[in-house]
């Protein structure tokens, strides 16, 4: 009994001390490192189901710009082969929490699936 209200109150302790750490620390603001420019979090965040595949050699015809890349493994944690469809929703998920509107150049080699995610231009009516 007594060695369980221990472990308790020492668990409770840590928990509290782990708490209040390094949250009230101000930087100095001399010492700071520079940050590298990041894409704009105000986007909309997109929806998988809506991102399109093009796969390496076809064009969407539809002016965008490149996002970045996506790589989504063939193989789980564990080394066991995923389905395509298992493989192809990461993907659409991966692309649209990057704020792509469709994934080109979509090539399989042994390990993986890469694609680049693309974002369409926006159109200006005048």
């Amino acid at each position: 009994m007594r060695v369980s209200r221990l472990l308790v109150v020492s668990y409770v302790y840590c928990m509290l001390l782990g708490c209040a750490s390094a949250h009230h620390i101000q930087p100095n603001a001399q010492y700071k490192t520079p940050t590298k420019p990041v894409m704009p979090t105000t986007q909309i965040k997109k929806n998988p189901i809506a991102v399109s595949f093009y796969p390496k050699g076809k064009n969407p015809g539809t002016p965008y710009t490149v996002i970045g890349e996506a790589a989504v493994s063939k193989y789980n944690a564990s080394g066991i082969k995923r389905q395509d469809a298992v493989i192809h929703d990461a993907m659409r998920t991966l692309a649209a929490s990057m704020g792509g509107d469709a994934v080109i150049d979509v090539k399989h080699t042994n390990k993986s699936v890469v694609g680049q995610v693309i974002a369409w231009n926006a159109r200006v009516f005048v």
